[in-house]
Order: C-alpha cells, then sequence, then structure tokens
C-alpha cells in the first residue's frame, strides 16, 4: 500500500539557512528515502535550489504525536503511553 502512486504527497520546504549543514542533512535525506516502515512518514524524493530543499514526504492525516500529547497531558491512560511507547520503538527497529 505504500508504493500506491494514488498516495497523496506533500512538499515540505526547508531553507537552507536553518539547516546546520546541508552536506550532513542530505546524506540523512537518502537515508530516509530508502527507508520503509508503517510508523515512519515516507520520504519519496528531493529538490534542492540556491535557497531551500524541497522534500516530498507522504500526506498522512490525524495529529502529530507531540499534538497528542499536548492535548492529553493530563488524561494519557498507561494504556494509551503504552501504545505510543511501542509504535516508537517499533520506528527504531
Amino acid at each position: 500500500m505504500r508504493d500506491n502512486p494514488e498516495i497523496q504527497r506533500l512538499c515540505k520546504v526547508v531553507p537552507k539557512l536553518r539547516v546546520y549543514d546541508v552536506d550532513e542533512f542530505l546524506k540523512e535525506i537518502e537515508l530516509l528515502i530508502n527507508l520503509d516502515h508503517p510508523n515512519v512518514i515516507r520520504l519519496f524524493e528531493y529538490f534542492e535550489d540556491q535557497k531551500c530543499l524541497y522534500l516530498i514526504i507522504e500526506n498522512v492525516n490525524g495529529e502529530s504525536l507531540f499534538d497528542v500529547i499536548l492535548s492529553n497531558k493530563n488524561s494519557l491512560s498507561e494504556q494509551i503511553i503504552a501504545s505510543i511507547f511501542n509504535k516508537c520503538v517499533r520506528s527504531l527497529s
């Protein structure tokens, strides 16, 4: 399903001035292009010009992990926290 050409994509624009080491950042981009994991947003390709990098990424619906934690910081159950932690750990393997 992840290689489906009908998957919606987004273009994230990253100004090069905000990147500490552009060459190192490009190495990481190359690694992410080859990564295919269900718990990590897919990076399909990238383009660059003199000022910016343009990352073509998978469009996923829903809140970011950070937003979920912030909006529920007083009401997250142990079960929800365990589920979030499990997904984070699986994304590392």
